[in-house]
Protein backbone atom coordinates (compact mmCIF):
# COMPACT_ATOMS: atom_id res chain seq x y z
CA UNK A 1 0.00 0.00 0.00
CA UNK A 2 1.31 3.43 -0.94
CA UNK A 3 1.71 5.83 1.96
CA UNK A 4 2.54 9.49 2.41
CA UNK A 5 5.33 8.31 4.72
CA UNK A 6 7.11 6.64 1.80
CA UNK A 7 8.59 9.95 0.62
CA UNK A 8 10.18 10.76 3.97
CA UNK A 9 13.90 10.49 4.46
CA UNK A 10 15.38 7.87 6.77
CA UNK A 11 16.19 10.51 9.39
CA UNK A 12 12.60 11.84 9.30
CA UNK A 13 11.16 8.36 9.75
CA UNK A 14 13.52 7.69 12.66
CA UNK A 15 12.58 11.00 14.29
CA UNK A 16 8.85 10.24 13.93
CA UNK A 17 9.32 6.78 15.41
CA UNK A 18 11.20 8.20 18.41
CA UNK A 19 8.53 10.83 19.05
CA UNK A 20 5.71 8.29 18.81
CA UNK A 21 7.39 6.12 21.42
CA UNK A 22 8.31 9.01 23.71
CA UNK A 23 6.22 9.79 26.79
CA UNK A 24 6.41 13.59 26.71
CA UNK A 25 5.45 14.39 23.11
CA UNK A 26 2.11 15.20 21.49
CA UNK A 27 1.06 15.32 17.83
CA UNK A 28 -0.26 18.40 16.08
CA UNK A 29 -1.50 19.58 12.68
CA UNK A 30 -0.69 22.94 11.12
CA UNK A 31 -2.55 24.42 8.15
CA UNK A 32 -1.19 27.00 5.71
CA UNK A 33 -3.64 28.71 3.32
CA UNK A 34 -2.07 30.96 0.69
CA UNK A 35 -4.49 33.62 -0.53
CA UNK A 36 -3.60 36.44 -2.92
CA UNK A 37 -3.61 39.14 -0.26
CA UNK A 38 -2.16 37.21 2.67
CA UNK A 39 -1.33 33.76 4.05
CA UNK A 40 -3.33 32.26 6.92
CA UNK A 41 -1.43 29.90 9.25
CA UNK A 42 -3.23 28.00 12.02
CA UNK A 43 -2.48 24.97 14.14
CA UNK A 44 -4.39 22.61 16.43
CA UNK A 45 -2.88 23.87 19.67
CA UNK A 46 -2.98 27.04 21.75
CA UNK A 47 -0.67 30.02 21.59
CA UNK A 48 1.81 30.46 18.75
CA UNK A 49 3.91 27.84 17.03
CA UNK A 50 7.16 28.42 15.10
CA UNK A 51 7.42 26.07 12.12
CA UNK A 52 9.78 26.48 9.15
CA UNK A 53 10.49 30.12 10.08
CA UNK A 54 6.74 30.91 10.06
CA UNK A 55 4.40 31.64 12.97
CA UNK A 56 1.15 29.68 13.30
CA UNK A 57 -1.73 30.89 15.46
CA UNK A 58 -3.34 28.40 17.79
CA UNK A 59 -6.95 27.52 16.95
CA UNK A 60 -7.28 24.54 19.30
CA UNK A 61 -10.34 22.39 18.72
CA UNK A 62 -11.80 25.03 16.42
CA UNK A 63 -9.55 23.71 13.62
CA UNK A 64 -10.55 20.31 12.26
CA UNK A 65 -8.84 18.39 9.46
CA UNK A 66 -10.45 15.34 7.91
CA UNK A 67 -8.65 12.02 7.54
CA UNK A 68 -6.76 11.27 4.34
CA UNK A 69 -6.82 7.74 2.96
CA UNK A 70 -3.83 5.94 1.46
CA UNK A 71 -4.40 3.24 -1.12
CA UNK A 72 -2.38 0.89 -3.30
CA UNK A 73 -2.57 3.22 -6.31
CA UNK A 74 -1.14 6.66 -6.95
CA UNK A 75 -4.47 8.50 -6.86
CA UNK A 76 -5.78 11.86 -5.77
CA UNK A 77 -7.38 11.95 -2.34
CA UNK A 78 -8.98 15.18 -1.16
CA UNK A 79 -9.16 16.70 2.29
CA UNK A 80 -11.65 18.89 4.19
CA UNK A 81 -10.75 21.64 6.65
CA UNK A 82 -13.23 23.36 8.93
CA UNK A 83 -12.60 26.51 10.95
CA UNK A 84 -15.17 27.26 13.64
CA UNK A 85 -15.52 30.55 15.52
CA UNK A 86 -13.08 32.34 13.27
CA UNK A 87 -12.51 36.07 13.49
CA UNK A 88 -13.76 38.63 10.99
CA UNK A 89 -10.52 38.59 9.01
CA UNK A 90 -10.83 34.96 7.95
CA UNK A 91 -14.54 35.31 7.18
CA UNK A 92 -13.83 38.30 4.95
CA UNK A 93 -11.20 36.30 3.08
CA UNK A 94 -13.76 33.56 2.43
CA UNK A 95 -16.27 36.13 1.13
CA UNK A 96 -14.03 38.40 -0.95
CA UNK A 97 -10.90 36.47 -2.01
CA UNK A 98 -10.45 34.39 -5.14
CA UNK A 99 -9.88 31.18 -3.26
CA UNK A 100 -10.07 28.54 -6.00
CA UNK A 101 -6.76 26.84 -6.85
CA UNK A 102 -5.00 28.63 -4.00
CA UNK A 103 -2.31 26.53 -2.31
CA UNK A 104 -2.98 24.52 0.83
CA UNK A 105 -0.30 22.78 2.89
CA UNK A 106 -1.00 20.69 5.99
CA UNK A 107 1.88 19.75 8.26
CA UNK A 108 1.93 17.01 10.87
CA UNK A 109 4.43 17.09 13.68
CA UNK A 110 5.28 16.40 17.30
CA UNK A 111 5.91 18.73 20.19
CA UNK A 112 8.62 18.27 22.77
CA UNK A 113 7.03 20.71 25.20
CA UNK A 114 6.33 24.46 25.42
CA UNK A 115 5.18 24.53 21.79
CA UNK A 116 8.60 23.45 20.57
CA UNK A 117 8.55 21.37 17.38
CA UNK A 118 10.51 18.15 17.73
CA UNK A 119 9.84 16.96 14.16
CA UNK A 120 7.41 17.68 11.33
CA UNK A 121 6.63 16.70 7.76
CA UNK A 122 4.17 17.63 5.01
CA UNK A 123 0.98 15.65 5.56
CA UNK A 124 -0.99 17.03 2.60
CA UNK A 125 -0.38 19.46 -0.24
CA UNK A 126 -2.99 20.63 -2.69
CA UNK A 127 -5.37 23.41 -3.73
CA UNK A 128 -8.63 24.90 -2.51
CA UNK A 129 -11.61 23.82 -4.61
CA UNK A 130 -14.54 25.21 -2.67
CA UNK A 131 -15.14 27.33 0.40
CA UNK A 132 -18.42 27.88 2.20
CA UNK A 133 -19.58 29.68 5.35
CA UNK A 134 -22.16 28.37 7.79
CA UNK A 135 -23.55 31.27 9.82
CA UNK A 136 -24.88 29.98 13.12
CA UNK A 137 -26.34 31.76 16.14
CA UNK A 138 -23.15 31.37 18.18
CA UNK A 139 -20.31 31.38 15.63
CA UNK A 140 -19.32 31.14 11.99
CA UNK A 141 -17.84 27.99 10.49
CA UNK A 142 -15.71 28.12 7.34
CA UNK A 143 -15.57 24.82 5.43
CA UNK A 144 -12.78 24.34 2.90
CA UNK A 145 -12.69 21.54 0.34
CA UNK A 146 -9.20 20.76 -0.95
CA UNK A 147 -7.98 18.54 -3.75
CA UNK A 148 -4.65 16.77 -3.88
CA UNK A 149 -1.99 18.16 -6.23
CA UNK A 150 -1.94 14.78 -8.01
CA UNK A 151 -5.16 15.81 -9.75
CA UNK A 152 -3.04 18.08 -11.97
CA UNK A 153 -1.83 15.01 -13.86
CA UNK A 154 -5.39 14.39 -15.06
CA UNK A 155 -5.84 17.93 -16.41
CA UNK A 156 -5.06 18.59 -20.09
CA UNK A 157 -2.26 21.06 -20.64
CA UNK A 158 -3.26 24.38 -22.21
CA UNK A 159 0.30 25.16 -23.31
CA UNK A 160 1.55 24.67 -26.86
CA UNK A 161 4.94 24.57 -28.51
CA UNK A 162 4.52 28.09 -29.85
CA UNK A 163 6.27 31.41 -29.42
CA UNK A 164 3.33 32.83 -27.46
CA UNK A 165 3.31 29.98 -24.92
CA UNK A 166 7.07 30.12 -24.52
CA UNK A 167 7.03 33.87 -23.94
CA UNK A 168 4.31 33.42 -21.35
CA UNK A 169 6.50 31.01 -19.38
CA UNK A 170 9.92 32.48 -20.12
CA UNK A 171 9.78 36.09 -21.35
CA UNK A 172 12.65 36.89 -23.71
CA UNK A 173 13.43 33.27 -24.60
CA UNK A 174 13.78 32.72 -28.37
CA UNK A 175 13.77 28.92 -28.41
CA UNK A 176 10.42 28.65 -30.22
CA UNK A 177 10.50 31.83 -32.32
CA UNK A 178 10.85 29.94 -35.63
CA UNK A 179 8.33 27.15 -34.99
CA UNK A 180 5.59 28.83 -37.03
CA UNK A 181 7.81 29.43 -40.06
CA UNK A 182 8.93 25.79 -40.00
CA UNK A 183 5.37 24.58 -40.57
CA UNK A 184 5.45 25.58 -44.27
CA UNK A 185 9.19 25.33 -44.87
CA UNK A 186 10.36 23.14 -47.80
CA UNK A 187 13.24 21.09 -46.43
CA UNK A 188 15.12 18.57 -48.60
CA UNK A 189 16.49 15.68 -46.61
CA UNK A 190 19.36 13.39 -47.65
CA UNK A 191 22.33 13.89 -50.05
CA UNK A 192 21.85 15.75 -53.32
CA UNK A 193 22.08 13.79 -56.60
CA UNK A 194 25.24 14.19 -58.72
CA UNK A 195 24.64 15.69 -62.17
CA UNK A 196 25.55 13.61 -65.24
CA UNK A 197 27.63 14.52 -68.32
CA UNK A 198 31.19 15.81 -68.60
CA UNK A 199 34.40 14.00 -69.56
CA UNK A 200 35.50 10.64 -68.24
CA UNK A 201 37.93 12.34 -65.89
CA UNK A 202 35.09 14.33 -64.33
CA UNK A 203 32.92 11.27 -63.78
CA UNK A 204 32.74 10.78 -60.02
CA UNK A 205 31.73 7.15 -60.35
CA UNK A 206 34.48 6.21 -62.89
CA UNK A 207 37.15 3.62 -62.12
CA UNK A 208 40.46 5.36 -61.20
CA UNK A 209 42.47 2.93 -63.39
CA UNK A 210 40.29 3.56 -66.46
CA UNK A 211 40.55 7.28 -65.88
CA UNK A 212 44.36 7.08 -65.82
CA UNK A 213 44.48 5.08 -69.11
CA UNK A 214 42.19 7.65 -70.74
CA UNK A 215 44.53 10.47 -69.75
CA UNK A 216 47.62 8.64 -71.16
CA UNK A 217 45.89 8.01 -74.50
CA UNK A 218 45.13 11.69 -74.84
Amino acid sequence: MASRFDNLTASQKLSIQKNIQADNTSAFLAVQLKFDSETIRLWTGTGTLALDSNTYLGAGNLLNVSAVEDDSELSSKGLDISLAGMDENIVNLALSENYQNRQVTVFMGFLSGNNEVASSFIFFRGRIMNMSISDGPSNNTVSIECENRLVDFARPSQLRYTKASQQNLFPGDKGLDFVQSLQEADINWGPSKASGGGSAGGNVGANPIDAERSIRQE
